[in-house]
């Protein structure tokens, strides 16, 4: 991502994707800043059309864009950060043990899947990067537009096998095998691609 100083950024309309709020999600929690969560849940979940006359009268800078945005990402990075924040945050929110212990002393805070919307929608954008003839993912997708013409085909191994983690909790949590099969296709390529000899 460009925030990241790893990605050029032709689109001067671009504002960011909220990835160090949404990477921190649980982590607001973990450190007692539950007010502070709580805000972040408002303001990711005013890019949401079920939530936007709650923000009639709010100028831009204070709603959340989505991720219908073109720019470019890196797929390792926007699966571990973003997607993963979001459904721990998700997971936090809907489990009868952690929402007791985080959110007990907050009944005014309703949570209606928002954080899973999010994720899955952030994940259906990445799925073009797995649209290739060996499985292996590219590195790079536009959120908007999907792989583009020319986009390079390097990559790592890290960016091609630790994807299952995210992508199996959002298809156990959507029930949409789609985005644990991606993922696992391309674990067994990167398996069968190892060294006998040294594996």
């Amino acid at each position: 991502l460009p925030e990241l100083g790893n990605a050029k950024n032709n689109n001067r309309r671009y504002k960011g994707l909220a990835l160090t709020l949404i990477d921190a999600l649980d982590s607001l929690l973990l450190f007692n800043r539950t007010q502070s969560f709580i805000d972040a849940h408002a303001y990711l979940s005013s890019s949401l059309p079920s939530h936007a006359h709650a923000h009639g009268n709010a100028t831009s800078q204070h709603i959340f864009t989505g991720f219908d945005v073109d720019i470019r990402v890196h797929l390792f990075e926007t699966n571990i950060r973003m997607l993963g924040g979001l459904l721990s945050a998700h997971s936090v929110c809907t489990h009868p043990k952690w929402k007791k212990l985080f959110l007990a002393h907050h009944p005014h805070f309703i949570y209606d899947n928002e954080f899973l919307i999010l994720a899955q929608d952030l994940g259906n954008r990445l799925l073009p990067a797995f649209n290739t003839t060996n499985f292996i993912p590219y590195a790079w997708v536009n959120l908007r537009h999907g792989v583009l013409k020319g986009e390079t085909r390097d990559t790592c191994s890290a960016g091609v096998g630790t994807l299952m983690l995210e992508m199996a909790l959002l298809s156990y949590h959507t029930r949409n095998s789609t985005y644990f099969l991606s993922a696992h296709r391309a674990l067994l390529k990167l398996l069968r691609l190892r060294h006998v000899d040294t594996h």
